[in-house]
């Protein structure tokens, strides 16, 4: 058995029959918890429908109710004929407050990275050299790279400096 397949050995947790919560509230947070812990990983395959069904001693219906609040959340993702995943982090960011890729992933618990893609010095095309309030054709350090969150790739971003300012940053 695959390792993706095996999930479903890592802790499920329980339900308490003598409590007051629904069932399907204590399937939920059982669940949720598995995910939010790290006990289950993004990508990640839950047990099937079928294998909670019997290990909870719950009803298809209960399940998929579930499943359907966790697909809300973004918590996991369906895949027809595949199965239930765990989803991957989404990053969303609104323009109005940028934060450093850096820290934003180390706020959400991510180990962030960066691959040089290119960099290299280049005269300011007339758009670029407008927003940077230079003249076109002055030298640029242009620099590409490659924004990584735990390994995996999130983003690509190119940079723009007057080369005058910043001589040594493509040393």
């Amino acid at each position: 058995m695959t390792d993706q397949v095996r999930v479903a050995d890592r802790a499920l947790g329980a339900i308490d029959r003598v409590s007051k919560l629904p069932l399907y509230h204590q399937l939920y947070m059982v669940l949720r918890n598995n995910i939010t812990v790290g006990t289950w990983r993004p990508g990640d395959m839950i047990p099937p429908e079928s294998e909670l069904v019997a290990h909870y001693r719950v009803s298809r219906t209960t399940v998929r109710q579930v499943l359907d609040l966790l697909v809300k959340e973004g918590l996991i993702v369906r895949q027809r004929g595949r199965g239930s995943f765990v989803a991957h982090p989404t990053v969303e960011q609104g323009l109005t407050r940028i934060i450093s890729f850096t820290e934003d992933m180390r706020r959400r618990g991510l180990r962030p990275g960066t691959q040089v893609l290119a960099g290299e010095v280049i005269p300011a095309p007339a758009d670029i050299a407008a927003q940077l309030q230079t003249a076109p054709g002055e030298e640029l350090a242009m620099l590409r790279r490659l924004r990584l969150a735990d390994d995996e790739p999130m983003s690509i971003e190119e940079a723009y400096l007057v080369h005058r300012y910043c001589p040594g940053v493509l040393a």
